[in-house]
């Protein structure tokens, strides 16, 4: 490569005539500026991504929990029928049962919406990829 070639791939505030160590400066500050200000927009989406998250987990917990309830209902009702029955008949199995599968539901529900909660799924994960990335070019730069 020539000199002119290379000096054509490089920015323009590095071949200008105003490469004062002020202009260098009121650059690299400008250069920053920017990066922070993307650095917080890809925060804000990417909280914006949790927050929706949550409210699915929030959501299928509120659903687990009816559905909890519901279960518990036909349990209690398969109960006062064994209760009443003294004597095991097939009468309140059905009702135990259909209680049994229906709290098995909640349960899955439940747990489905607290695995949406966890930690790890609203940590940013791009953002701090980013901000390591912007890191070690920022290195390399000055370095």
């Amino acid at each position: 490569m020539n000199d002119q070639t290379q000096a054509s791939e490089r920015p323009e505030w590095v071949h200008s005539e105003n490469r004062s160590i002020a202009g260098l400066m009121r650059h690299f500050i400008d250069e920053l500026a920017a990066l922070l200000r993307d650095e917080v927009s890809l925060a804000k989406g990417e909280v914006g991504e949790s927050i929706t998250g949550l409210k699915s987990g929030l959501l299928s917990i509120v659903g687990g929990a009816i559905v909890l309830i519901a279960g518990l209902a036909v349990l209690l009702d398969a109960i006062v029928l064994a209760l009443y029955q003294v004597l095991p008949a097939p009468l309140w199995l059905s009702p135990l049962t259909v209680a049994l599968v229906v709290l098995a539901i909640g349960g899955v529900m439940l747990a489905a919406g607290r695995s949406k909660l966890s930690p790890r799924t609203l940590t940013p994960e791009r953002t701090i990829d980013e901000s390591g990335r912007d890191r070690r070019m920022l290195k390399e730069r000055l370095t």
